[in-house]
């Protein structure tokens, strides 16, 4: 088993702590949070020894006695967090988006290879059943070849407090999910992007919340991705709205994660996929590759070298407002 340190365990690494305490490849043996009442309260509920909480995650590492660490902490804060797993000789899985800029991100990939450990990122979305069949749907052309793609995503999501001034709030939380699941499932690279971002007066976020986005692939396929925070209509679900226009039809992922395909000009409508019950989790996925790559060596799909094109892929789109 797997000794695994959670850093962070406030927010989203308390969803981490339970499916680590439910595989059997790893064992949840330290905790490190800045709030000393989270880690009282999350080291109850989760059997954590006290002398294995940590307010200081350095202190942690420090102690040893782990295999590897999820870094479950703010955006700004993955690269120096990762750095520190890493050069304490830990395996790492960070949350996205990896870091706030390349050259970072390039570092603590040459720095895992120096070190001889794994490093990936939590792109948890193209994991998802659904995602998983228009990945296999598109590659096997069973409508031919593709044409376009049309995403959305529209949600009502104001920040927290500490939250107010994220930069490209939608963009780091949300979008990079959907836009590396364009980079794993497109047939050929994107090459060029153009972006319109606004942000909006009525809003608490200080940053753009909102954003247009044109994408032209290597082979020609056009890709238009919309979404937004501050949608007071109809939300979309978390994995967004999608069309993929073929040469013999369309096929639309909907809400619930429902793949319908359309055919014969419109007259002909099935559904083509529903998620089975009990699917594995992204989560869940994630946390099989690192095992598999910690024992057998294979890079995860989501590794940190992999997932620069998504890293650059998100930059691109940002950098076209600057």
């Amino acid at each position: 088993m797997h000794k695994t340190l959670i850093i962070g365990i406030a927010g989203r690494g308390a969803s981490w702590a339970k499916a680590v305490k439910a595989n059997a490849a790893y064992e949840l043996t330290g905790i490190a949070d800045i709030s000393a009442d989270a880690l009282a309260a999350r080291g109850e509920e989760f059997g954590v020894a006290p002398e294995q909480r940590h307010t200081d995650y350095r202190a942690a590492l420090a102690s040893g006695g782990y295999d590897a660490a999820l870094v479950v902490v703010p955006h700004r804060f993955h690269y120096e967090v990762s750095r520190s797993v890493l050069e304490a000789g830990l395996h790492c899985l960070v949350e996205k988006p990896f870091t706030l800029n390349v050259a970072e991100a390039e570092e603590l990939v040459a720095l895992a290879a120096q070190r001889q450990r794994v490093l990936q990122v939590v792109q948890n979305y193209r994991f998802m059943p659904a995602c998983r069949f228009v990945e296999q749907f598109i590659r096997e052309q069973r409508l031919g070849r593709l044409s376009s793609v049309e995403g959305s995503f529209y949600r009502d999501r104001p920040p927290r407090d500490h939250e107010v001034n994220m930069p490209w709030p939608q963009l780091f939380t949300q979008g990079i999910h959907h836009l590396d699941w364009l980079v794993a499932i497109l047939p050929a690279p994107i090459v060029e992007v153009v972006s319109r971002h606004r942000k909006v007066p009525w809003s608490r976020w200080q940053n753009s919340p909102l954003s247009h986005v044109l994408m032209r692939c290597d082979d020609g396929v056009l890709v238009t991705y919309c979404a937004s925070y501050v949608n007071h209509g109809d939300n979309s679900p978390y994995s967004g709205l999608w069309r993929f226009e073929f040469e013999k039809g369309d096929l639309i992922l909907d809400r619930n994660d429902v793949v319908r395909q359309a055919t014969e000009n419109g007259a002909k409508v099935e559904e083509v996929f529903r998620p089975p019950a009990g699917a594995k989790s992204g989560d869940d996925w994630l946390l099989d590759t690192l095992h598999t790559a910690i024992t057998d060596g294979v890079e995860p799909p989501t590794s940190g070298r992999n997932n620069l094109k998504t890293l650059r892929l998100l930059f691109d789109v940002i950098g076209e407002a600057k």
